[in-house]
């Protein structure tokens, strides 16, 4: 130990120990540098944190919110209700740092004024109540300075968005050409042409499909697809079950104890104990049928402490009996109000019940109920048969049983779908819910069957198998695809010239619509469903010119009222007899009405300026997200 400590002390030792002691300090320092991040953090916005925890709970307080709306949870996108909540707690500490950067400020004294104005703190006779505010600190669990901290923020920031959102110019004038436009109308006659109607016309030749993969191939890509397997059960698989009388019988005795529970059954007593407590009772009860009084008997001869109160003991429960409950019931059973029963032994004596009241005093007998009854045990026995599936399902899946093996075991059908895809998928399972799980990264990699995925009918379980990944087409594998398309193409040029033609006749002669073909639609407005976005943007054009120009409309000379008129829709072609445009006087809304407008055209606009505010302070914040926790939360 010593040479060491010797040579440690020589310049050759301490070069060495240099050398040693370098990447260790340097790791050190690594060390400290990433420690200093908290691992829980999600994302940085500026010196502000915001951790997986903050997301989490504002993501179930969003998804409760959705749920509570009526939305099936099966139609919920994790992905994108992640990505929704993110932005609004970024959005949120960006503007909590800017309101610190301009100063703004709230006072204690305003607070204090807006708290005592707070229906929630105010008493019976409208005044504040210090128990009511204490109260309500104890179940948040925090103190009155964080209370005022949490104000303080929000009240600042209500300033800030109030600044900018209500600050937004729309003038009257304005609003009420948007009212006009959105108050036209005209009466309008309808004919489509589908381009199915002129495939057969068509003729895509090899060298149409090559000139349109090589301008295309950069955008030919194949569908991410796995070959999906799963199982689904409902509440229905099950309702068909079979009940015996236990069952029945079962359900009457939980009757029982709900009518027990709900019935107020007040009794009065007369306790009696010792070894002549049996022949006391008898002799009272004689007395009592003579006509002598119960309570005043109780005063005097009963050995309990209630006999002071004429026996008054209450409301009937089969816990004051202990191990004699279910005997004294069936002795009350059969006594009517204001009846004295026969000596009733128990551990605690020999007893005498009279009935004071009953609010319930006809319980139904078994076969009163039976209807009922059966029913009722058919709903419980199906739904423990449907739970109990739920478990075992479950249970298999976690032992890492593959879904035809459960099927097979618990004899469930495995219903299978082949090229189930990623995107625009139409198949009986297009969930957002179950595609994020059939394509969840782990789940391809392991080929596991999934946890239940709870949807609107029922539950299921999937497997995906056979994954295929995006990927550029072959011009063979693309060749039925481009085919398809210029099919379509071709075919609705053919639908749009037959629609422009029947437009220039009816320029020249609107008298015969309906024997041209065409449905009479009414007057219709820009909000009607039953034109699409081609139809209805065409329909509401200005001027026939200004139609003809941009739909490539023939241009006839138009020699009647009605306009026709036709363009090329994402279904062939339409053509459209269009009656004069019908203006609306906007006056006719009245003051009120035409403010409202006003005031939510406004809103959206300052809306729109608090968008452009929160990109500017995006740009000016550094804002870091931390991939893998986000990744970690969504799996």
């Amino acid at each position: 130990m010593d040479k060491l400590r010797d040579f440690l002390k020589s310049w050759p030792g301490r070069i060495i120990l240099i050398l040693v002691l370098s990447p260790m300090a340097l790791l050190g320092i690594e060390s400290y540098i990433h420690g200093s991040v908290d691992p829980n953090e999600v994302v940085r916005v500026g010196d502000k944190s915001i951790t997986s925890s903050e997301l989490q709970a504002m993501m179930t307080r969003q998804r409760q919110t959705i749920l509570d709306s009526g939305v099936d949870s099966g139609l919920i996108h994790e992905d994108v209700l992640q990505s929704q909540v993110l932005k609004s707690l970024v959005d949120r500490a960006m503007l909590e740092q800017q309101v610190n950067k301009l100063g703004l400020g709230v006072s204690d004294a305003t607070i204090t004024r807006l708290l005592q104005q707070n229906p929630n703190f105010l008493d019976a006779d409208g005044n504040f109540s210090n128990q009511l505010f204490e109260n309500f600190l104890r179940s948040q669990h925090m103190n009155k300075n964080q209370l005022f901290a949490q104000y303080r923020q929000q009240i600042v920031l209500d300033q800030l968005n109030r600044g900018i959102v209500n600050t937004a110019i729309y003038p009257i004038s304005a609003v009420q050409r948007l009212i006009g436009l959105q108050m036209e109308s005209r009466e309008v006659w309808l004919k489509r042409f589908a381009w199915q109607d002129y495939q057969d016309k068509v003729r895509v030749l090899d060298s149409h499909i090559q000139d349109y993969y090589q301008q295309h191939h950069n955008d030919i890509n194949s569908v991410e697809t796995v070959d999906l397997s799963y199982i689904k059960i409902t509440p229905q698989d099950y309702a068909n079950v079979q009940v015996t009388k236990a069952d029945i019988e079962q359900q009457y005795e939980r009757y029982q104890q709900e009518y027990d529970a709900n019935r107020q059954r007040h009794l009065s007593q007369i306790l009696l104990t010792g070894k002549d407590a049996q022949a006391r009772a008898n002799q009272l009860k004689q007395r009592i049928d003579a006509g002598e009084d119960f309570a005043k008997l109780a005063k005097t001869a009963s050995d309990d402490p209630s006999g002071a109160d004429g026996g008054a003991i209450g409301n009937f429960s089969r816990a004051l009996f202990a191990d004699d409950g279910d005997k004294v019931a069936k002795v009350l059973d059969g006594l009517a109000v204001g009846e004295v029963s026969e000596p009733v032994q128990t551990q605690f004596g020999y007893h005498l019940f009279v009935i004071t009241s009953d609010n319930q005093p006809n319980m139904p007998s078994f076969q009163e109920l039976h209807p009922k009854l059966e029913q009722q045990a058919k709903t419980y026995k199906a739904k423990m048969a449907y739970d109990d599936a739920l478990i075992q399902i479950n249970q298999l899946s976690a032992d890492g049983y593959g879904i035809n093996d459960i099927g097979k075991q618990l004899n469930i059908k495995v219903n299978h779908i082949k090229n189930y895809p990623k995107e625009d998928n139409q198949t009986a399972l297009a969930q957002p819910v179950v595609i994020k799980t059939a394509f969840d990264e782990f789940a391809l990699q392991d080929q596991s069957v999934s946890t239940s995925i709870e949807l609107s009918d029922g539950v299921v379980w999937v497997q995906s198998s056979n994954h295929q990944p995006v990927k550029p087409l072959t011009l063979a594998q693309a060749t039925p695809l481009i085919r398809q398309t210029l099919t379509q193409q071709k075919a609705s040029e053919l639908a749009l010239a037959d629609a422009k033609q029947l437009a220039a006749r009816i320029n020249q002669s609107s008298t015969d619509l309906a024997n041209m073909g065409l449905m009479a639609l009414g007057d219709v407005t820009r909000q009607t469903p039953l034109l699409n976005v081609h139809e209805k943007q065409l329909a509401f054009s200005q001027g026939k010119s200004n139609i003809g120009q941009a739909q490539g409309q023939a241009n006839q000379e138009q020699t009647n009222d009605v306009m026709g008129v036709a363009t090329m829709t994402d279904t062939g072609a339409s053509v459209m007899a269009l009656a004069p445009m019908q203006q609306t006087n906007v006056s006719q809304l009245g003051e009120e009405e035409t403010q409202a407008v006003a005031m939510n055209v406004r809103d959206n606009v300052g809306q729109d300026q608090m968008q452009d505010y929160l990109e500017y302070l995006r740009l000016n914040h550094k804002i870091t997200y931390h991939d893998n926790a986000l990744q970690q939360l969504v799996h």
